[in-house]
């Protein structure tokens, strides 16, 4: 897959998957030297903590070799194979007892869309891009550096703060969920399936 292809690829899949985003760029930025296939599947589910990242570290790696970010090489018996994997499943002169092995590496486009990635998702950016709001970001991630909170109770926090004003949520155009869906998508902040909890990146923030 040439690069330009590849990066327009990663970039869909990054933009469109926010769960998995920081993920995938994790896992680019982890494979620049070529590690077997199982290492990377094994590090990718290291990284899966959130409740609503249903893929397997094994998917998520083979999304990424489809997608132009990552080259897939195959070895049978020490020797390298120059077709597919999915061609290797079907090929009848390779042995049944055959030593398989694969590595993955990182292309230059997953290299490079990995650190596009993470310059514009540092949360530097997020704060110098909406200087208005981060006293607000900065309680939503202390509040839940402190303990695990719902939205409720963060929405509670910023009205007695007065970032919010009091008042009936569905009527206000500021609520707490703002502060939460952005954190989240800047990987300062993951929900663990009933409360939002501040993670290392939200963490070194404050």
């Amino acid at each position: 897959m040439e690069y330009q292809e590849a990066y327009v690829n990663l970039n869909m899949l990054i933009t469109n998957e926010p769960a998995y985003s920081t993920v995938y760029a994790q896992i680019l930025e982890h494979c620049k030297d070529e590690l077997w296939e199982d290492e990377a599947a094994a590090f990718a589910q290291s990284l899966i903590t959130a409740k609503n990242q249903l893929q397997s570290g094994a998917s998520l790696v083979n999304v990424l070799v489809r997608r132009g970010g990552l080259n897939r090489t195959i070895f049978v018996n020490g020797e390298l194979y120059e077709s597919s994997l999915e061609q290797l499943q079907s090929d009848e002169s390779v042995p049944a007892d055959a030593l398989i092995e694969i590595g993955v590496v990182s292309t230059e486009a997953g290299i490079d869309i990995a650190q596009a990635f993470r310059e514009a998702n540092s949360l530097d950016s997020l704060f110098n891009e909406l200087p208005q709001f981060v006293d607000g970001f900065k309680l939503v991630l202390q509040k839940c550096a402190e303990k695990p909170c719902s939205t409720k109770e963060l929405q509670a926090a910023c009205q007695e703060a007065g970032i919010i004003a009091q008042g009936y949520a569905q009527a206000q155009e500021l609520h707490a969920s703002y502060f939460t869906n952005k954190l989240e998508r800047y990987g300062a902040l993951t929900w663990n399936g009933d409360y939002w909890e501040t993670t290392p990146k939200g963490a070194s923030a404050l």
